[in-house]
């Protein structure tokens, strides 16, 4: 046999072997890559930039969900709770369906329990889709007027991205809620309808003479101003007196 047939065997035959290699190597991860899938949590609520980004990313998040890819089409229109929660009632209907309904045929049963998987795994997507803001802002006696209003509200999306950088630009300020803890809102404090009414006297053109009249008359009425620690129960030291004392106003 001539040398230069020999030498075109063996680049064959090391061309295979390494054809192979590398199709073992993909194998293996491939299967690494299931298991690691299959070991993942379920992923937390997301933050702002996670949140934004996340539509790019649904085909890894149905991965993550073992969702079906199909599930996409629906969980692309989830943007509110009230798309949400009509959601919730889809899956609950499939379900019903699936349960109670007596299929004549096989393929019916298999059509229908198919659908309700897709149903099922928007669902599971949707959990983790942050659909509306709370705005839990620091607050105290400083605490704007216009900050105050909006306190412990809920926003979209949409008007989250154009509050944010007009007020409460701290990410801290914000609480996305996603849809499987919409309802796990914070509480309102109690005593913000009173600073309302505080920081109307103070933002107003009264004299100061006015305002210290009526700032004690607003404390003497709204106990939960002291009780939750915006001022001191002093006989000695009114209210008002604690204002312009303490922030020199």
């Amino acid at each position: 046999m001539e040398w230069w047939l020999i030498g075109f065997v063996i680049v064959i035959f090391l061309v295979w072997l390494g054809n192979r290699g590398e199709k073992k190597e993909n194998n293996q991860s491939e299967k690494a890559k299931k298991v690691t899938s299959s070991a993942k949590p379920s992923p937390p609520p997301l933050n702002k930039k996670q949140a934004k980004e996340l539509r790019k990313q649904m085909y890894d998040v149905a991965d993550m969900v073992k969702a079906p890819y199909d599930s996409i089409d629906i969980v692309g229109d989830i943007d509110s709770v009230k798309k949400y929660k009509a959601l919730e009632r889809r899956v609950e209907s499939a379900q019903e369906r699936v349960h109670f309904t007596d299929y004549k045929t096989r393929a019916a049963r298999d059509k229908a329990e198919e659908k309700l998987e897709v149903l099922e795994g928007a669902l599971r997507m949707a959990e983790h889709l942050v659909l509306e803001w709370q705005f839990v802002p620091y607050i105290d006696l400083e605490t704007p007027k216009v900050i105050l209003e909006k306190a412990y509200k809920t926003f979209s999306n949409d008007e989250y991205d154009r509050l944010v950088g007009t007020f409460g630009d701290k990410e801290k300020d914000w609480v996305g809620l996603a849809g499987q803890n919409h309802d796990c809102k914070e509480e309102p404090d109690p005593a913000v309808k009173a600073l309302i009414k505080f920081r109307d006297i103070v933002e107003s053109d009264l004299s100061k003479e006015e305002q210290v009249k009526k700032i004690n008359q607003l404390v003497s009425r709204n106990k939960i101003l002291i009780e939750d620690g915006y001022f001191e129960d002093d006989p000695d030291w009114k209210p008002a007196d604690q204002w312009f004392d303490e922030y020199g106003n």
